[in-house]
């Protein structure tokens, strides 16, 4: 295909914040066929302190920003977004989280606009934002998943969700890693960055990530861990919240607890990690356990429907009901009994042969072309 040929596509989010959805979207266009398609993006609010747009624009994707706060863009953002289409001249739009799937489609365009769904609104919202804001939230999201024409969600449980509550539209491409970031730990690596970490060798370590909200479940981990008691197992805790202060209570002052907060370095902690454990009591397809596995580090799951999509036709002894202390605490203790490096291999292959951001970005390449792409954009008159 000749470079005219290209197909423009304008991807639209809120910021481009370090999180799974920014992650998600990179790892899209870092396999997107540059021949076949020119992307674009255009984020809504400033860029916060985390921002990951140098690695968008490390691959050559521009980014221009309306600049707008929530606010202002709830009054503005409509206007100001179909003036930058205007300029940028999109054939295609691919929006995902409910300020940009909302936004444009208030732009009133006739072009075809995807819509990625990364979570439940029903379960997600409530437990990230509060009852009230959540719940509003979670009922104008589903008001825009349903008028969306070509919906997609990260996942096929999850898209088995949407079907029970009547949303049949939607289909669905699963997560994917980015296996040439995201690689297996050797032991020279390990010993390094334990050592940097301040980590004793022969200490077992197990890694959570996650925010520390209620959806994610942690108190249930660090109340398995206390278990232990002194012996030299570790837990460390990826991942900020307004639950802090009563998980770092419920954890007791235990000094093998260790709250890292927010970082940039998750990829440094997985590396010294052994094993990694989720709680969720909701996902999408969760990010971090994908990224642990392709790690080489075996996960212990909850017992949730996305959790088990990830070993579809494989069998995996290690999930437990997303309450249940002590069956956490039973299966943290069979896996350090276990040949860690047969489940390692194991859950690595896994992720090369299923959930690779090669994949991921093929299936979505799949779907463009089956849209009915406009030679140029056109603005619906009011």
């Amino acid at each position: 295909m000749r470079k005219q040929e290209q197909v423009k596509i304008c991807y639209v989010v809120s910021t481009l914040r370090e999180c799974g959805p920014t992650n998600q979207l990179l790892n899209i266009l870092k396999y997107l066929d540059e021949d076949s398609y020119a992307p674009s993006i255009i984020t809504l609010s400033p860029e916060p302190s985390n921002t990951m747009i140098q690695e968008f624009q490390k691959i050559g994707c521009p980014v221009k920003s309306l600049n707008l706060s929530r606010i202002k863009g709830f009054l503005f953002g409509k206007k100001k977004l179909r003036t930058l289409f205007q300029t940028i001249k999109p054939q295609l739009i691919h929006t995902q989280g409910v300020r940009a799937d909302r936004i444009a489609q208030k732009a009133n365009l006739t072009l075809p606009h995807v819509m990625t769904i990364r979570n439940f609104p029903k379960e997600d919202m409530p437990s990230k934002f509060g009852l009230i804001k959540g719940t509003t939230l979670s009922y104008l999201h589903l008001l825009a998943i349903k008028r969306g024409r070509n919906v997609v969600t990260c996942s096929q449980k999850l898209c088995e969700k949407f079907y029970k509550i009547g949303y049949s539209h939607l289909t669905f491409v699963q997560n994917g890693v980015d296996v040439n970031k995201f690689t297996p730990q050797n032991a020279t690596e390990k010993e390094g960055l334990r050592e940097k970490l301040g980590i004793e060798e022969t200490a077992r370590v197990f890694i959570a990530i996650g925010s520390l909200i209620p959806r994610k479940n942690m108190e249930t981990i660090i109340e398995a861990f206390k278990r232990f008691g002194k012996i030299g197992v570790k837990l460390f805790i990826l991942g900020d919240g307004f639950l802090k202060e009563r998980l770092l209570s419920n954890a007791e002052n235990n000094r093998n607890v260790i709250f890292v907060g927010h970082t940039n370095n998750v990829l440094e902690y997985l590396k010294i990690g052994d094993f990694y454990i989720s709680a969720a009591l909701s996902e999408g397809l969760p990010n971090t356990v994908l990224e642990a596995m392709a790690c080489k580090i075996p996960p212990i799951l909850s017992n949730i429907p996305s959790h088990h999509e990830i070993f579809e036709n494989e069998k995996w002894d290690y999930f437990f009901n997303s309450y249940d202390v002590e069956s956490l605490y039973t299966l943290m203790c069979q896996i350090l009994k276990q040949s860690r490096e047969e489940l390692a291999q194991k859950v690595h292959s896994i992720v090369e042969q299923k959930f690779t951001a090669q994949k991921m970005s093929l299936a979505y390449q799949e779907r463009y072309r089956a849209l009915s792409i406009p030679a140029t954009i056109e603005l619906k008159t009011k």
